[in-house]
């Protein structure tokens, strides 16, 4: 029946409507226009989340080198959903972050127009930050691996409590809700459904020469940072380790997780590692 079921069409959503924006082009266009748009995005929040924890300068390099890594130009153009990805994961943690601002806003005694407009900014940045979650589990649940700074920066506001851990799994779970619908319903329809466990530790690689050479050496070393950037990178990691930057180390060991939970998919898919740039630049600025 020509059924195709793996992540939610949102990309295609998206690229329908730049080619009802961009009439007259064919959907190799629209698509690759797509994609660009999600970086474009991807570049914003960048600079908005590493001004806030490092500052401008940093801010500047690392949207810089996210915009001209060789690697990064031609995989922010690609008929793929990991441009997509990247830009509602980095809106995730971008809202998500403006949202624990709002909601720890102390509370003093203002005139009512006052309330009014901070009552209207908590719920804005609460609606962002679940849309953007929703939709970034949506696109690939790969972005799930990105819960784990998040809860950092709610632990890191609220502290280690019941009510505090409650509340936080509580929007967690919520933000899972329609992933786990789609893959309810599209269960119906097991023909239309690849096979995926491959993904995980297909050929028994993890932890294999294989997977150290492929992901760590040819990928990181070479394709990505062309050698010269692999030392920058490296001191970046290294150096100036203060309170501020442990956002971005637990941010790491999420991507780290990622590449070893899904290591076959990494292995054999280079465009995978699309969703590790935004952390790799950040250390390397």
């Amino acid at each position: 029946r020509g059924l195709r079921f793996v992540e939610f069409p949102l990309y295609n959503v998206a690229a329908v409507a730049v080619d009802k924006i961009f009439v007259g082009f064919n959907l190799e266009f629209s698509g690759r226009l797509t994609s660009i748009f999600a970086s474009l995005g991807s570049i914003v929040f960048l600079f908005l989340i590493v001004r806030k924890y490092l500052g401008r300068k940093e801010a500047v390099l690392s949207a810089l080198l996210y915009a001209i890594l060789p690697y990064n130009i031609f995989f922010t153009r690609v008929i793929l959903p990991e441009p997509f990805l990247v830009f509602t994961s980095l809106g995730m943690i971008y809202f998500f972050d403006k949202f624990i601002e709002a909601i720890s806003q102390p509370k003093a005694v203002r005139p009512l127009d006052e309330k009014l407009k901070e009552y209207l900014k908590f719920f804005l940045y609460l609606l962002l930050a679940l849309l953007f979650t929703v939709s970034a589990i949506l696109v690939k649940p790969f972005a799930a691996f990105l819960f784990l700074p998040m809860a950092y920066l709610w632990i890191k506001k609220f502290g280690i409590s019941f009510k505090s851990l409650i509340c936080l799994f509580v929007y967690l779970f919520i933000c899972l809700l329609p992933f786990i619908w789609w893959r309810w319903w599209i269960n119906h329809f097991p023909e239309g459904i690849p096979a995926s466990s491959w993904l995980l530790n297909g050929d028994g690689i993890r932890f294999k020469g294989a997977f150290f050479y492929w992901l760590f050496a040819d990928r990181l070393g070479r394709l990505i940072l062309g050698y010269w950037g692999l030392p920058i990178f490296v001191l970046g990691i290294f150096s100036k380790i203060y309170p501020q930057r442990w956002f971005f180390y637990w941010w790491g060991i999420a991507i780290l997780l990622f590449v070893t939970v899904f290591c076959r998919g990494n292995v054999l898919h280079d465009y995978y590692q699309a969703f590790t740039l935004p952390i790799i630049v950040i250390f390397m600025a």
